[in-house]
């Protein structure tokens, strides 16, 4: 295998277990609740061709999962948000309570299914120092794109 190939492990029974795990659809996007890396971290999945799911990374509360229409249209803004890497704050609820979408796994073995277009993962520091302006990016590309769908004009 060349060292820059991507390794890939296909989820089977074997290696979920009988502990029940639970699955969260991430393909819209949102802010992500859930364990940290050093509690385990919180696994993103893909759909393969073959309908199983393929283990593509993890990540860990905090972090903001942008939806793939977000990551196509403001890649470069999203490349600049995430260098930002100072310690901030924990986002407290009032702030969360405020934002389009939040992906809540728990404290549970949990997998978020991404979609099977490239999403952006943007760190737990710059997620809460640029929560507001990624859920506003977020939700408009996301709404832009069901307008387009549905041709609908955007409110």
């Amino acid at each position: 295998m060349k060292t820059n190939e991507r390794q890939r492990l296909i989820l089977t029974s074997e290696f979920i277990g009988d502990t029940p795990h639970d699955f969260y659809d991430g393909s819209i996007g949102g802010l992500v609740l859930g364990r940290r890396h050093s509690e385990g971290s919180i696994y993103g999945v893909r759909e393969t061709n073959g309908g199983k799911m393929e283990l593509i990374m993890n990540m860990e509360g905090g972090e903001y999962l942008m939806n793939a229409m977000a990551t196509d249209k403001y890649s470069d803004r999203l490349n600049e948000i995430n260098q930002y890497v100072s310690n901030e704050p924990e986002i407290q609820k009032d702030r969360i309570e405020k934002l389009s979408c939040v992906i809540d796994a728990g404290n549970n073995y949990g997998f978020i299914q991404f979609s099977n277009y490239d999403q952006f993962i943007v760190n737990r520091n710059a997620t809460a120092k640029y929560l507001e302006e990624l859920d506003e990016m977020n939700s408009r590309a996301l709404a832009k794109y069901l307008a387009e769908k549905n041709n609908k004009p955007i409110q």
